[in-house]
């Protein structure tokens, strides 16, 4: 007599992974703020600035266990020009750096550049003029 033993739990033939190093990204946001966000990570990394501003942090669960932190920083300090966000994380660490308001351009460098155009228009314009008055007066002089 041969007996059966059925069982109705699954297993999988894959070992389990308890470590997933996260992707890591830095970019600029909006008034002085800076964005540093550790996708799909597991376990969670954890985010640091240098120097320390006003942060908030979210923390985004997924499916497959991973969890993406998410960490955006503000800095009122016109001095601060460039910060450094830090991941730490088990399968290693990472340090990311950027520049604040990349590309900004101060509102008097915006007004010179106007001034500036407009100065050059009105001056092409009154040599065009000038050019045609005296092509006219030497019309009539003929």
């Amino acid at each position: 007599m041969n007996t059966f033993v059925i069982c109705d739990k699954t297993e999988s033939f894959f070992p389990s992974i308890s470590t997933v190093p996260p992707a890591v990204t830095l970019f600029p946001g909006e008034n002085r703020t800076a964005v540093c966000e550790a996708t799909a990570g597991k376990p969670p990394a954890q985010i640091s600035w240098t120097p320390e501003g006003y942060c908030k942090t979210k923390n985004e669960s997924h499916s497959n266990g991973t969890v993406t932190v998410r960490s955006t920083c503000q800095w009122d300090h016109k001095k601060v020009h460039a910060v450094l966000c830090s991941v730490t994380h088990s399968t290693g660490n990472r340090i990311l750096s950027i520049q604040l308001n990349q590309g900004v351009i101060s509102p008097l460098h915006s007004l010179l550049t106007i001034l500036y155009v407009k100065l050059s228009l009105l001056g092409i314009i009154l040599l065009i003029m000038g050019f045609v008055f005296f092509q006219k007066r030497n019309y009539y002089r003929k």
